[in-house]
């Protein structure tokens, strides 16, 4: 239970329901019931409360998919108590069936707690919106963190998203409001990072990482993510002393999703324009990743990162294969078929690494994933760069970002993961691999990163059977 969100109210509100049905529907003797009887407000008072606090839970503790049940219980007790006879016998049975549905939901359907960063640093947070729809969030090193935090879903066009790429390509299932019901609890789950701390300082960084500059990391997420949703590997970054953006991309998520491979290559072209933007506004000293600290910040722009999921995984090679000043590229189960498969043979300038799940190709044979990741590390062999490969086993596509923690149990009986505590494991286990590989590759300096060394820490793990090229 202690790596679950325990909803308190939801929980107090299936107690309620438990004593009105049986108190006040079944009329079973139980403390208190005799008020009941001899009062009419006291009942009409009790047969609404489940409801008032089913209601009131959105305000607090958020919605899930134990919602429903709960609303629809709570709604049959008030309408079954207003009832005789027959009737009222089977709509208290309807009340008891959805009362132990509720119980069900709870069991199989968690929501976990985001992963806690492990580094020396508190997290910082910082958000930029602009007014032409360019936004992006900053998680940097503070030692002094606000107590005031985001959220993991905090404005329409996140949801506008996730709601479109849970549609799938049938685009009408489900319908807005049955999934903001559901997701609902994006909205209150708070991340590990304190809105507006003060930056680390330059003594700060020297003191608990050997380092006087905060190395940058920009990051791409998937199709139907936005900038949050990967907040527990980005924390863990932070919190280790890197300086990390996460670009929100305003993609036509149901377009590209229910369209043609025509249509991913067209607006991959905008997102890589909106990655862009933002590496250059992060060597600008007057662009506005500045103006949200202030000033300029204290950045080596020489170990400058990309890193990526799935669709952000062509956005930020397309970027690292023109611009030279890409250091590191970190991508996790790439999408690289919107590129052509000849522009895969390119030799960047920088490390490589590509962790790729073990269903992911699987699930889209046609699309050749697997052979267009090999194709971009075999194409860096004799390179100056490094370039690191690994298929992780039991992993799958949706085990790199943070929501299986939340709607796990919804994933599972989709069948888009097979277990909700698998997730978990790899999840953690991949956070900590990339802790390795930032700590002993991008952390160093051109020439001097340890690659041996990383290799040699994972030689006969087998969970990340590293190849190196």
């Amino acid at each position: 239970m202690s790596n679950r969100y325990l909803l308190k109210l939801n929980f107090l509100t299936f107690l309620v329901e438990v004593y009105t049905i049986t108190a006040l529907l079944f009329e079973v003797k139980v403390p208190g019931s005799d008020y009941l009887t001899c009062n009419s407000h006291i009942e009409l008072a009790l047969s609404l409360l489940p409801l008032a606090l089913a209601l009131l839970s959105k305000y607090t503790e958020g919605w899930t998919t134990i919602t429903i049940p709960t609303l629809l219980c709570s709604v049959m007790i008030p309408l079954a108590a207003s009832l005789k006879g027959l009737m009222k016998l089977s709509f208290s049975g309807l009340a008891a069936f959805l009362a132990i549905a509720q119980v069900n939901c709870i069991a199989f359907f968690p929501v976990m707690k985001l992963i806690k960063p492990t580094g020396k640093f508190s997290i910082g947070y910082k958000d930029y919106d602009g007014k032409d729809g360019f936004k992006y969030c900053v998680f940097y090193p503070t030692m002094h963190p606000t107590k005031k935090r985001p959220t993991l879903i905090s404005d329409s066009r996140a949801m506008k998203k996730y709601h479109e790429i849970a549609q799938g390509k049938t685009g009408d299932f489900p319908p807005r409001w049955f999934f903001e019901i559901i997701a609902h609890i994006y909205t209150k789950v708070k991340l590990y990072a304190g809105i507006d701390s003060p930056i680390a300082t330059q003594e700060e960084l020297k003191a608990n990482i050997n380092r006087d500059k905060m190395i940058p990391v920009i990051f791409s997420h998937g199709l139907g993510a936005a900038r949050h949703n990967y907040a527990s590997i980005l924390s863990q970054l932070a919190s280790r002393g890197f300086f990390v953006i996460s670009i929100d991309h305003d993609d036509a998520v149901k377009s590209i999703f229910q369209g043609t491979m025509e249509n991913a290559q067209k607006h991959l072209g905008c997102r890589v324009k909106e990655l862009r933007r933002m590496f250059e506004d992060l060597f600008s000293e007057t662009g506005t990743v500045a103006g949200l600290f202030g000033g300029k910040i204290n950045l080596d722009m020489s170990r400058l990162t990309l890193m990526a999921h799935s669709y952000g995984g062509p956005t930020t090679y397309l970027v690292a294969w023109e611009d030279e000043r890409v250091k590191n590229l970190v991508v996790l189960d790439p999408w690289f078929p919107p590129i052509q498969r000849e522009s895969l043979d390119r030799r960047l300038n920088c490390n490589i690494l590509i962790f790729e799940s073990e269903n992911w190709s699987d699930m889209y044979p046609g699309d050749g994933i697997h052979e267009r990741n090999i194709q971009v590390v075999e194409a860096q062999r004799e390179s100056k760069a490094g370039a690191v490969y690994c298929r992780i086993p039991e992993s799958e596509h949706n085990h790199f970002s943070d929501d299986f923690l939340i709607v796990g149990g919804v994933f599972k009986r989709l069948n888009v993961i097979k277990s909700i505590a698998t997730a978990k494991k790899v999840y953690e286990v991949t956070i900590k691999a990339l802790d390795d590989f930032f700590e002993l590759v991008v952390a160093k300096a051109e020439g001097q990163e340890e690659f041996d060394k990383f290799m040699e820490l994972y030689k006969g793990n087998k969970m990340f059977p590293l190849v190196k090229y």
